[in-house]
């Protein structure tokens, strides 16, 4: 601690020459000493007396009002200064000054001008005693002023040369010490000690501005010395006690300066140091302490009167490890109070640091991303509409900061460990608290705590100007984005450790269990140009949405690689919103809309994912070793289409989907398979994605009974409330979508097979029905191309309906068809199917055949276009004319025989119409019979002309009958009959022409409402 003090050793030396010489001289010759005889004696010493006035006192004591002493280049004066030693004789005999020679020693003012050469007497000395033989008698010292003007640098001014004042130096027989010392009158600190033989005792005070101002100046001064020296070629070495104080110095001062704040206010330290096991505790106080940001000089950082801070050097059971291992070693231990501190800034001061850290435009985006965010000011104070972020920083329990001191490479790094640290931030329609727990760190870089943090927004959030931070494509534009409430809550545990055998940290992140985020009212509305021609706007509104954690989550990775564990998570949607609309510049829009009610996604299993499987996904698209269940349900699906604002149609509409898949993934293979139900209806599918090939396969299959089939069918397509239906419905089908070169292409089969249908409606029936049939569904689209092709083919569909009623009676009814149905933009889409796969255009041939009235009815082949004229034949073959009569409603007629027909048949838009039928009874003909009632005899009374026809009716026997029949769209038909026969009643043959106009419509609904009236008196009859 004295070593490097040999300039100051010399002078004491010297002095006490000067006294004893004096001594000597004065009790032998009694006259003023001879300063000759002085500078011969010290002439060894290199020290040269120039100027001495004393007065002599005792043998031991001896007072000098001024002494002058060159030592080199270097000069020394002192004033009032006054010496007493305890035996002057034995220390010219043994010719060295010990402290415990010296009584006391003072002088009012010292003056000390140190020459150039100075610094190179400055290399490293021989290591002093112990203090406790430096302080085995310590005298008392006292001198109020020692003035130091260090050595001059080669560019500095003589009258600018740099000074370091001691004021009121003493040392009381005690062993008090106590001084102030200055640099450049910047006062550096002042010391009270109290110096044993065991312990040293220190009270130490600085102003921490003047301290650091005087630190910077003396650093700088010391630094420019030992560089002028090496200019010199008088380099110091390593252990010269001017480079090493130059070097502690420069760090020192180097990381205060890095810091970002300006530190002020006075800094007490009460410290004890044992001489004996080099143990030393230390008890800190501030006092009117603050950190201040230069960007921000209103809002200082604070602290209380009462905090301290306290140093402890002695073996400590301590921490060697973050993980909670200890050891007893060697070291320090830093205790820091509980702290709280909080921080409020206003919008000027957040102007001031955007202005300064961020570019024009960044900071105009924060300014109305500030805005937007601010709260509602009602019944605000002026004070608190300016404030715009309240920070706040607890530390409700006192950390410890552990050092072990050791020139071992293992010794554990310095670490930091607090209980609790708690942070709030409030503002800007924002309450953020986040609570770190059991926080360890080291100097090693290795870190570890618990986590919970919750961020709560209760008032609406406008997020599109901090969305509009990140840059979008170009070709969209997100035009709105803002919630109700946010509430996020998450709980985690963060930790960095060292890994010394791979030469790394690793970086490991687990989120807990219970960890939620809750957005309430998030609405979202984006638009782009699909086309020169067609913009797409598009609308994502949900009333809620909650996303949850099962089980603990982790995520760790290093230089080298990465491993994540996704544990089972909930997402929650209520009353979701999606809206699609594409405008044309013809003033032509078409809206598409899907709601859903409740919307729950859970992931049922872990996945783990680490670096080589992410890197086989980017080098190769292999995804493997990969399997989690997955459950999701939807309540209340709704997908309704808006043409150019008319009436909403809808073309989905289901009540609940429940799916519950199992997912694998291996040699870059996804696969699925899955369990539906819709409703009441379940369904199996698997399927396949290769991510490498952009390519997806699937299966799908249903098997359901059609009655529990029905509601959901009547919610998506219009069906008749008579209608009661029943039998089996099973669907198999696959599919593949496939991207090359920007070519997608989408393939489905379908085979529904439809047994044991079971139809009513009205007086209709349908039983024993079957249904089979093979589709296939292609879709075609490249990017380049505005326009897709798709169509849908069922080459062989068969239908089997073993006996029904569609006014009449038939058996055996069996229709084969090709069905082929495409794209058509010029042709509406009218169906359900049409509706849902966008096609407009239908050709489907068709044959049927079947019997009725005993007979035979067929349409050979029939192709129908819905949106064109369709032409086709109606065959009647041995109809028979007595069962006809049987199953209309009772006429008072009687007739036999059987006919034939043809009957051409037109379909356009829906509607059907007959021109030119034919119809003709085949030989030997038959019987017709009307037998006279009262109506009929009203007819003879008012139409005399008619009598002949009913008589030659009552009965007929014809060998011929035919007829012509034609029917309008509407129902309004003409048949022209002629009758050719014999009556009894009529001598001659008969030959009867009867034309005949009727809406068979009508008439066919009359005959229903008699058949269904019938049917329903039976019913109640039964």
């Amino acid at each position: 601690m004295i070593n490097g003090f040999i300039t100051l050793k010399r002078i004491l030396v010297a002095l006490v020459f000067i006294v004893a010489s004096t001594m000597v001289y004065l009790n032998h010759n009694i006259k003023p000493i001879s300063i000759k005889v002085l500078n011969h004696i010290l002439s060894d010493y290199r020290i040269t007396v120039i100027n001495l006035d004393s007065q002599w006192v005792s043998i031991n004591q001896l007072k000098i009002p001024r002494l002058i002493l060159q030592i080199e280049d270097s000069y020394v004066a002192v004033q009032g200064f006054e010496l007493t030693l305890t035996d002057t004789l034995a220390v010219l005999q043994k010719q060295s000054l010990n402290t415990e020679d010296i009584v006391k020693l003072q002088s009012k003012e010292v003056y000390i001008d140190l020459g150039a050469s100075f610094f190179d007497r400055q290399q490293s000395s021989q290591s002093s005693a112990r203090w406790q033989d430096i302080f085995k008698r310590i005298p008392q010292v006292k001198l109020e002023k020692i003035q130091i003007r260090l050595p001059a640098q080669a560019d500095t001014r003589a009258a600018m040369r740099p000074s370091l004042l001691i004021d009121s130096f003493s040392i009381s027989e005690q062993g008090e010490v106590s001084s102030k010392w200055l640099f450049n009158q910047n006062e550096l600190f002042s010391l009270t000690a109290q110096i044993t033989e065991q312990q040293l005792s220190l009270e130490t005070e600085l102003d921490l501005t003047q301290s650091i101002k005087g630190l910077n100046a003396l650093s700088n001064y010391l630094t420019d010395s030992v560089s002028t020296l090496n200019q010199l070629n008088k380099p110091l070495n390593g252990s010269s006690v001017l480079v090493e104080l130059q070097q502690q110095l420069a760090q020192t001062i180097t990381t205060v300066n890095d810091l970002p704040v300006n530190v002020k206010g006075q800094w007490h330290s009460s410290t004890t140091i044992n001489l004996l096991n080099n143990e030393l505790y230390s008890n800190n106080h501030f006092k009117n302490f603050s950190l201040l940001w230069p960007e921000l000089p209103d809002i200082p950082i604070v602290l209380p009167e009462s905090f301290q801070i306290v140093l402890e050097i002695k073996q400590h059971k301590m921490p060697v490890s973050l993980s909670g291992e200890t050891a007893t070693r060697y070291g320090v231990k830093i205790t820091i109070d509980e702290l709280q501190q909080q921080i409020s800034i206003n919008k000027a001061q957040l102007q001031q640091l955007t202005q300064r850290y961020l570019s024009k435009e960044q900071s105009f985006k924060v300014k109305k991303l500030v805005t937007e965010l601010t709260p509602p000011s009602h019944n605000a104070t002026q004070s608190e509409l300016t404030k715009i972020l309240d920070f706040t920083l607890v530390l409700p329990q006192k950390s410890t900061i552990w050092y072990e001191i050791s020139n071992d490479d293992n010794a554990a790094p310095a670490a930091l460990f607090t209980p609790q640290v708690i942070v709030k931030v409030a503002g800007l329609n924002l309450e953020h608290k986040i609570v770190f727990a059991d926080l360890k760190a080291n100097l090693s870089g290795e870190i570890r705590f618990d986590h919970v943090s919750k961020l709560n927004a209760q008032n609406q959030l406008d997020l599109l100007p901090l969305i509009q931070f990140i840059e979008a494509p170009n070709q969209t534009r997100l035009n709105r984005l803002q919630l109700e409430q946010f509430n996020l809550g998450l709980s985690t545990h963060f930790e960095r450790r060292y890994l010394a055998e791979h030469n790394q940290f690793e970086h490991q992140l687990t989120i807990n269990p219970g960890s939620t985020l809750t957005v309430i009212d998030l609405q979202l509305s984006q638009s782009y140009l699909a086309n020169a021609n067609q913009e797409v706007q598009q609308q994502f509104n949900a009333k809620e949405i909650t996303f949850s954690f099962d089980q603990r989550s982790k995520v760790s990775f290093t230089n080298t690689g990465f491993n994540t564990l996704i544990s089972p998570f909930n997402v929650d949607f209520r009353q979701i919103e999606a809206i699609n609309t594409v405008k044309s510049s013809q003033l032509k829009a078409t809206q598409q809309t899907l709601r859903i009610d409740h919307l729950q996604h859970a992931w049922q299993s872990a996945i783990s994912l680490d670096s080589s499987t992410l890197n086989k996904i980017v080098d190769s698209g292999l995804i493997t070793d990969v399997s989690t269940q997955i459950v999701s349900q939807a309540k209340d699906i709704k997908l309704t289409k808006t043409q150019n604002n008319y009436r909403k149609q809808t073309l989905l509409n289901l009540n609940d989907i429940v799916l519950e898949q199992s997912v694998t993934a291996t040699n870059g293979v996804i696969h699925s398979t899955d369990q539906w139900q819709v409703n009441n209806i379940e369904a199996s599918s698997q399927h396949f994605i290769q991510p490498s090939s952009k390519s997806v396969a699937g299966q799908w299959k249903m098997s359901t009974d059609i009655s529990s089939f029905l509601p959901t069918l009547a919610k998506n397509q219009s069906v008749p409330p008579e209608l009661i239906i029943d039998g089996h419905l099973a669907i198999e089908s696959s599919f593949s979508f496939s991207e090359v070169n920007g070519n997608q292409q989408f393939e489905l089969i379908a085979q529904p097979k439809i047994t044991h249908v079971q139809l009513e409606f009205n007086d209709s029936f349908i039983q024993n029905a079957q249904l089979q049939t093979q589709c296939k569904f292609n879709w075609n689209h490249h990017h380049s191309k505005t326009l897709s092709i798709s169509k849908l083919e069922c080459p062989e569909t068969l239908i089997n309906i073993a006996k029904g009623r569609a006014g009449l009676l038939f058996n055996d009814l069996t229709i084969t068809s090709d069905i082929k149905l495409g794209m058509d933009d010029s042709k509406p889409l009218n169906s359900w199917l049409q509706k849902l796969t966008g096609l407009s255009d239908s050709d489907v041939k068709m044959t049927l055949q079947g019997e009725t009235l005993d007979g035979q009815f067929l349409i050979p082949e029939f192709v129908l276009k819905l949106h064109e004229k369709s032409h086709g034949y109606l065959l009647l073959q041995k109809l028979s004319v007595a069962e006809l009569l049987a199953q209309l409603p009772p006429l008072g007629v009687y007739a036999n025989g059987l006919f034939d027909g043809v009957l051409p048949v037109e379909f356009i838009d829906k509607q059907f119409t007959i021109s030119g039928g034919q119809l003709a009874a085949r030989a030997p003909g038959g019987k017709i019979n009307v037998p006279n009632n009262e109506a009929i005899e009203q007819l003879k009374q008012t139409q005399p002309y008619l009598e002949l026809v009913f008589d030659a009716l009552a009965p007929l026997n014809y060998q011929q009958l035919s007829g012509n029949l034609d029917m309008q769209a509407n129902g309004d038909a003409q048949i022209d009959i002629t009758i050719k026969g014999k009556s009894p009643n009529v001598e001659r043959p008969i030959e009867l022409h009867y034309q005949h106009q009727e809406n068979l419509i009508q008439l066919y609904r009359s005959t229903q409402i008699g058949n269904q009236l019938q049917s329903n008196i039976e019913q109640s009859v039964q």
